[in-house]
């Protein structure tokens, strides 16, 4: 399930890579759970 989400923010930052609130709270989140 956490990779399936991880994946999903993932896309979204792409798609969202202008807002600097996504990189941020997906970075902490999104990044540091998939390296965990």
């Amino acid at each position: 399930m956490v990779r399936v989400t991880i994946r999903n923010l993932r896309q979204k930052i792409e798609g969202n890579a202008m807002q600097p609130k996504y990189l941020r709270t997906l970075r902490r989140r999104g990044y540091m759970l998939s390296v965990d």
